[in-house]
């Protein structure tokens, strides 16, 4: 019995020296295979567009993963303009932006300077080919010396033309405000608008006007309660003698010939102008719109949706050289065109040159502006902050309802929102 209890005993502990040794043998494989698995780093991309914009954003970054198999993946976040700088400012204050954020150039010293929350390029440069950017353009980007992202491209407010519509009432399309008044005579008794757009590029137009006829910058040497009281009357007699709707921005009423021409981006013409063709109508780009003897020419350019990296990135250099794929590389620029306009980068546009790219109503659009260049001022952030102008065009609905005089409308506004 006592043997038998003996070698019970020992079966039981050689069971669990057993036990124990699989235990730790299970534990060391696990160990080293955790060690060595390497996952690859995962990089978020952020960006708002057309469906024609998503789905070749999307294609290029299926050619970079594949450049770059089992060595990281992208996360892609594609929205809608409307919502995205308040989605972007919301996660910014948690730190949960997107490792590479397309951002529009008035929000760079917001994000850059006051949020502290953009990496400065130059300390990426081996990643990211800047030689393929002239000193003025990567300038357009850079505050206090720090590079805080790459533009794509540049943009404008442009005035694109239905001609079939124009030349129904033996006009040419308009080249100055009065032009826009002379036509409204003979088109609004059919119904027919002149000119179409946002709010935002309203107010863009809206401050180009008394710039042109003051010869004042509006940021520069400071517009006062004058000057708003001008613009709104101005903008009062575009409704009244029905040159412009009153109906929300719908681009079926140009392609419907029930709107003359439009005012929009260089970098919408793919999406809303160039269709206008496949409706029985006939696009034409035209410069922007000026007065006699004008004092300023009173239009802006800008960098056209610029590539950002988070400050806070895990992965700068993966995030760096998918930066560097999307602005520089040739399959990219190739999938691209110049759905953004003329690209800016040296090696895309020597693509686009090479394969007979550079056409269409963007690229119109584009050329108009590089032209003319050295006559248009770099666009300050303030004209395109959206609290001034729905600020504007509130005050300016009290006005127009009666419940203000101009003169209380503009003073409010001026209250609100000062120009410096």
């Amino acid at each position: 019995m006592k043997r038998s209890r003996s070698c019970a005993a020992a079966a039981i502990a050689t069971a669990a020296a057993i036990a124990l040794s699989s235990c730790s043998f299970k534990r060391a494989i696990v160990f080293n295979s955790r060690r060595d698995i390497n996952v690859p780093p995962s990089i978020s991309f952020s960006w708002w567009g057309s469906e024609t914009r998503n789905a070749y954003t999307l294609q290029g970054l299926g050619i970079f993963e594949d450049d770059n198999k089992n060595k990281l993946t992208i996360q892609p976040f594609p929205y809608d303009f409307e919502g995205y700088k308040s989605n972007l400012d919301a996660l910014v204050s948690c730190g949960k932006e997107c490792d590479l954020m397309q951002i529009n150039s008035s929000w760079l010293n917001s994000l850059a300077v006051e949020q502290d929350a953009l990496y400065d390029l130059n300390e990426l440069k081996d990643h990211i080919d800047l030689d393929n950017f002239t000193e003025e353009q990567l300038n357009y980007c850079t505050i206090n010396g720090k590079l805080y992202g790459l533009p794509t491209s540049l943009n404008a407010i442009t005035f694109y033309h239905n001609s079939f519509v124009y030349a129904k009432y033996a006009l040419n399309p308009p080249e100055t405000w009065d032009d826009l008044f002379a036509a409204a005579d003979l088109m609004s008794p059919d119904g027919v608008y002149v000119l179409e757009s946002y709010p935002k590029h309203y107010w863009i137009m809206l401050v180009a006007h008394e710039e042109q006829i003051t010869g004042r910058s509006a940021f520069g040497d400071g517009f006062d309660t004058d000057n708003v009281i001008s613009m709104m009357n101005f903008y009062k007699e575009l409704i009244d003698r029905k040159v412009i709707p009153t109906e929300n921005f719908s681009k079926e009423l140009f392609f419907e010939g029930r709107c003359a021409s439009e005012a929009l981006w260089v970098s919408d013409a793919d999406f809303y102008a160039e269709p206008v063709e496949d409706h029985h109508g006939l696009l034409q780009v035209g410069r922007c719109l000026s007065c006699t003897d004008q004092k300023r020419l009173g239009w802006y350019v800008k960098p056209n949706q610029v590539y950002s990296i988070k400050k806070n990135t895990k992965h700068p250099e993966e995030t760096a050289d998918l930066l560097n794929f999307l602005v520089n590389d040739a399959r990219m620029a190739e999938l691209q065109g110049t759905e953004k306009g003329i690209p800016l980068s040296k090696s895309a546009l020597e693509v686009l040159e090479a394969n007979k790219m550079l056409t269409g109503a963007a690229y119109e659009a584009g050329k108009l502006i590089n032209d003319d260049l050295d006559k248009y001022e770099l666009m300050p952030a303030e004209l395109e902050e959206t609290g001034r102008y729905e600020a504007f065009f509130e005050q300016f609905l009290l006005f127009e309802n009666g419940e203000k005089t101009v003169e209380e409308a503009a003073g409010d506004f001026v209250k609100e929102y000062p120009f410096k």
